[in-house]
């Protein structure tokens, strides 16, 4: 498994471990300076959900979204709608942040 660049274009990089039957599982990685804009992760004629796990050695970094399902560990570990839901990540001023993430789809 290698890291692959991100699709927003912003130096964050992901490696899957799983991603079959409308569910994935990956570890992104976001180095120092590395950031998400505002998007949504759009799935159609399904529900989107995401599971996410943030750690690592850092400053910065923070998780941004309109609306959570549910979150604990001080926003360390979010449930929320991807689909529906605009969501960011603010820049990694200092070290690499993870997140161990879990998705999986719906119909509606």
């Amino acid at each position: 498994m290698n890291w692959k660049k991100g699709r927003q274009n912003t130096k964050y990089f992901v490696k899957t471990i799983f991603s079959k039957w409308g569910m994935d599982f990956h570890i992104i990685k976001i180095p120092k300076y590395g950031w998400l804009p505002w998007h949504t992760d759009p799935v159609e004629n399904k529900r989107h959900f995401r599971l996410n796990l943030h750690f690592g050695k850092y400053r910065g970094g923070n998780f941004i979204c309109e609306s959570r399902i549910f979150s604990m560990l001080r926003d360390k570990l979010v449930f929320f709608r991807p689909d529906i839901t605009p969501h960011k990540l603010s820049k990694v001023k200092e070290g690499t942040q993870y997140i161990l993430s879990f998705g999986f789809v719906l119909w509606k």
